[in-house]
């Protein structure tokens, strides 16, 4: 993490972000997750991204964009969470999601409040593992 404060990468595509606007997600996760914690929307543009603690990624990208970034994310960034926010219902795209290395995989309609529940207790549970004494939430 950088000084001390936790990195989150909200990814999506082409503004939007899960069942809403980037910009509207990106409120409501500065004000439901820690000040520790600081949160950027990365539109989709290929299968590499910057390093962050935890990634949420937007199936809305592509179920196979989306697939083919986490797996990119398990081999560069090991440590780092990801949550796969999935586009249907049924259990297939969650089964893809984990066996590509998702930690979470959440159904569609995403609700904000579970996103960032998510989202918290990965970082929770990164820091108990790294040691940090900060506390997140």
């Amino acid at each position: 993490n950088l000084h001390g404060r936790f990195e989150v990468m909200l990814i999506g595509y082409a503004g939007r972000f899960a069942s809403d606007n980037s910009e509207t997600m990106l409120k409501s996760a500065r004000r439901e997750l820690s000040s520790l914690v600081c949160v950027c929307f990365c539109e989709f543009k290929n299968s590499q991204v910057e390093k962050a603690d935890v990634y949420v990624i937007d199936a809305a990208v592509g179920i196979t964009n989306a697939l083919t970034l986490i797996q990119f994310v398990r081999i560069e960034y090991p440590k780092s969470g990801v949550v796969l926010l999935c586009r249907g219902r049924s259990s297939d795209e969650r089964i893809e999601g984990y066996a590509a290395g998702a930690d979470l995989c959440l159904n569609w309609p995403h609700q904000s409040p579970e996103i960032w529940a998510c989202t918290d207790s990965l970082l929770r549970r990164m820091q108990v593992t790294a040691g940090v004494n900060k506390k997140i939430s």
